[in-house]
């Protein structure tokens, strides 16, 4: 890939946020995965588990390739809890139905017992 004139590095290939891909677009990115495979650094990040990739890429023979490839040698950074990005959409549901949240947080501190 060309660097643009402005310095700037170039576009990062992404697969689409909707967690599929298409049959040709998963063989792309296991392409690109290969190539990248023990020459230069790969960040993926998902919110998918890794059992879901076979049907995300529509080809369970091949992500267990690329599996292979990804996870050999790597540093797993696995972040539980909310998220960032959906915080400002749960401060505006709150604002909207303050007390279907109340209700909400109620039935939540029930189900997590005493001293939770």
């Amino acid at each position: 890939m060309e660097r643009p004139c402005d310095g700037r590095p170039p576009e990062t290939p992404r697969p689409p946020r909707s967690g599929r891909v298409t049959r040709s677009g998963a063989i792309l990115f296991f392409q690109l995965v290969n190539r990248r495979y023990e020459h230069a650094s790969t960040v993926v990040t998902s919110n998918k588990g890794f059992e879901q990739w076979g049907e995300i890429l529509h080809d369970e023979v091949m992500a267990t390739a690329l599996l292979d490839r990804l996870l050999h040698r790597c540093h797993m950074v696995n972040i539980r809890g909310n998220s960032y990005r959906m915080r400002r959409h749960v401060q505006l549901s709150k604002a909207i139905h303050p007390t279907a949240s109340r209700a909400v947080s109620a039935e939540h501190a029930e189900h997590a017992g005493p001293g939770s």
